[in-house]
C-alpha cells in the first residue's frame, strides 16, 4: 500500500506532541548527549531558530531530535517506532542553536515499501526533569519525567534509500529534481505536504509552549477535514488489498468506521 502524505507527517506531529514512548520508555539509544560527537564528523549541523523564550516552568532544557518510520505506527522490538537520536542542552538568551547530527535513522526504522524506505524525524524541545541527560516518554507523555515544551510543525530531516531501479513516490517532494538519496532538509507547507526540499543549514523554526498548558493549534480547521479524508482513504486502500478488491466490504466497513479516523486526526484540531 502507497503511504499518503498525511502518514508521512502523522509520526513528527505524534512525536512533538509527546506519544512517543511504549510501555516502558524510550530514550537516546545510542545517541550523543553532549552534542559534540566525541570528535567525529557530523553527517549534518542543523541551526534550529527559537521563535520565544523558554517558559519560566522548564528548568533543564534540552533540544533533540529522533527518528521514526513513516506512514505506520508499527511496534518494533517492543516499542514504538520512534528513536531519539541527539540531544543537546539548551543555554538561555539564545536565539539560535546548532544541532549536529551524527547519525542517521537506525536500520531497524528503515522498511522497504515497493523500493522505497523513508525514515523522518522530528526536532523538538523537552525538559529534563529526571536529570539524566536523555529524553524519556511513556505514551501521551502521561507518565513521563520529561515533557515536551516546543516542536517544529513543518521542518523534519528525512532519510531515504532506493532500491536498485526503484523511483521516488509521486508527489512527495515539489522539487525532485534536488533529490539525493540518504539524508535531506525537508519543509512542509499546508497541512501535510508535499515537502519540499530545502538547504541543510535553511533555520528550523522551534516555537516554545508552557508544557503545563500544551500547545496552542496553529493549524486551520480544513487540516482536521483534509486529514480525516486522507485516513479514510488508505483504510479503503488498505481494505481493498486485504480483500483482494472487495468493494462492497470496504463500502460497508469504512461507512461503520467513522469514528477511527476522526480520533486519530484530533491532534491536529
Amino acid at each position: 500500500m502507497k503511504q499518503s502524505k498525511r502518514q508521512l507527517l502523522v509520526g513528527a506531529l505524534l512525536l512533538a506532541l509527546a506519544a512517543c514512548g511504549s510501555e516502558g520508555s524510550v530514550s537516546n539509544g545510542g545517541g550523543n548527549g553532549n552534542g559534540d560527537g566525541g570528535g567525529e564528523q557530523p553527517l549534518a549541523r542543523l541551526n534550529v531558530a527559537l521563535a520565544n523564550t523558554v517558559p519560566s516552568t522548564v528548568t533543564s532544557p534540552y533540544i533533540g531530535l529522533g527518528w521514526f518510520i513513516s506512514g505506520t505506527y508499527e511496534i518494533v522490538a517492543g516499542e514504538l517506532a520512534v528513536i531519539p537520536t541527539e540531544y543537546v542542552p539548551l543555554t538561555g538568551g539564545l536565539e539560535q542553536v546548532q544541532l549536529s547530527v551524527f547519525q542517521g535513522p537506525p536500520a531497524e526504522l528503515l522498511q522497504f515499501h515497493d523500493g522505497v524506505a523513508i525514515a523522518m524525524s522530528g526536532i523538538y524541545a523537552f525538559d529534563d526533569r529526571d536529570g539524566d541527560g536523555s529524553f524519556e516518554a511513556h505514551w501521551y507523555g502521561l507518565e513521563a519525567p520529561d515533557v515536551i515544551f516546543g516542536f517544529s510543525r513543518s521542518d523534519f530531516l528525512v532519510w531515504v534509500e532506493l532500491e536498485e531501479g526503484a523511483e521516488l513516490p509521486q508527489g512527495l517532494f515539489t522539487n525532485p529534481e534536488a533529490f539525493v538519496p540518504g539524508l535531506m532538509r525537508a519543509r512542509v507547507a499546508g497541512c501535510f505536504g508535499p515537502l519540499e526540499i530545502v538547504p541543510m543549514d535553511a533555520p528550523i523554526a522551534l516555537t516554545f509552549f508552557d508544557p503545563e498548558v500544551g500547545p496552542e493549534s496553529t493549524l486551520p480547521e480544513a487540516c482536521f477535514d483534509e486529514c480525516v479524508e486522507e485516513c479514510r482513504l488508505s483504510l479503503y486502500e488498505a481494505c481493498l488489498e486485504f480483500t483482494g478488491g472487495n468493494t462492497d466490504h470496504c463500502d460497508e466497513w469504512l461507512a461503520e468506521d467513522v469514528a477511527s479516523c476522526e480520533a486519530d486526526c484530533e491532534i491536529f484540531r
